[in-house]
This record gives C-alpha cells, structure tokens and sequence, in this order.
C-alpha cells in the first residue's frame, strides 16, 4: 500500500489533472498513475483485491515533518536547498513573487527557486526548466515540508525587512506627514498574503475518492 511518500509531484499533478472532470473512470485512471498498471482491463476481481483500499491515503494530509537536507540528489544531480533565505537575491525574490501568483501555482517553479544545482548560484548557467522538472520526481512528502519551511522562513524574512523599514522610515529627515504617510503604508502590507504557500492551492480541494 502507497503512502505521500511514494508519491511524485509528477504524480500527484498528474491525479490534479485527473480531478478537474470526474467521471466513472477517474479512480481507474489515478490507480494507473500511482501504481504504473492498466487497471480498466484487470479482472475485476484482481483489482478490487489489489486497490480496493489503495487511494485513502490521498484523503489524509501530506506530512511535512521530514528532515530538511542541505543537498537533495534529484536524477543523479545534486541540488542545494538553500535553506538560509538571508542570503536571498532580489531576483529570487522577484521570481518567487510572480511564480506564487501564478493561478494554479506551479510549486516546482517556486521551489526552483530555492533548489539550486550544486556549484551553482540562482539561475547562473544552469537550465532552470531542467531544475523545475526535476523538482517534479520528488516526492510529496519533501515536496510539502520545503514548502512550508520555505513558507515560514520566508514570513520571518518578511517581518524582518518590514521592521528595518519602519525604523529606518522613523529616522528619515523629511516632513512629518509624508513620514506618517509611508509608516501607514507599511503598517497596511499584509504579509501572510504575500508569503501563501503555494501547497495551499495544491491540497485545499483535494475530494474524497471512493
């Protein structure tokens, strides 16, 4: 029996897809995908047997407890998590922003940015569309815990640069109502809205499957 763990991105956005129009033959074809068989023509018998319970676990939450590595070997290549957003570009910054507005979010873009190849900086002689696809063969698990790590340490990076602009605001020699105007401003910046985990979008409306 398959778990989140056992489960690509490839996978799960290939069930995504699967989700958009059901019909009476969306389970056979999600079985198909996670379990690599043509189940539409396996005896019935077989197929209750073998996958009858195979699908609950996509009712159940992706975990996102696993232990982060600083270097996941995806495709026999080696990639850095870069996991210390101190050190983030502004164009990384930038591409994260436009890829998490993205309607669907496409989290191995988002995550491409933040999943460098070894000996490399952000997207400095590389092929990012080969980093993004690679993103896909990771499984869900890893998948979710970047996410939300990425998520939470990208929240705090935000707080952070939202309090040096305010205090750096409060000491600028410049008229009191244009201060007051700028430090309104900042206090309006809603910063959960800016830092969404793009997993939100991805496992929000994931149904039931019988």
């Amino acid at each position: 029996m398959k778990t989140w763990k056992d489960i690509t991105l490839r996978q799960f956005n290939k069930i995504q897809d699967l989700l958009q129009e059901i019909d009476e033959y969306t389970t056979l074809n999600i079985i198909d995908v996670l379990y690599d068989v043509d189940s539409a023509n396996m005896p019935a018998m077989e197929l209750m047997n073998k996958y009858a319970h195979s699908l609950d676990f996509l009712t159940t939450t992706i975990p996102t407890n696993e232990k982060l590595k600083e270097i996941y070997t995806i495709n026999q290549r080696e990639y850095n998590s870069n996991i210390n957003l101190t050190q983030m570009t502004t164009a990384q910054f930038v591409d994260y922003q436009n890829y998490a507005k993205e309607n669907p979010v496409d989290i191995s873009k988002c995550l491409s940015v933040f999943i460098i190849p070894k000996g490399h900086t952000y997207n400095d002689g590389y092929d990012l569309k080969q980093v993004q696809d690679d993103i896909k063969d990771l499984d869900m698990v890893t998948i979710n815990t970047l996410a939300f790590f990425f998520k939470k340490l990208y929240l705090l990076l935000l707080e952070i640069t939202l309090l040096c602009l305010t205090q750096d605001t409060k000491k600028m020699n410049i008229p009191t109502e244009k201060k007051e105007e700028i430090l309104n401003q900042l206090k309006q910046i809603d910063l959960a809205s800016l830092a969404s985990s793009p997993t939100s979008s991805l496992f929000a409306n994931l149904p039931t499957i019988h």
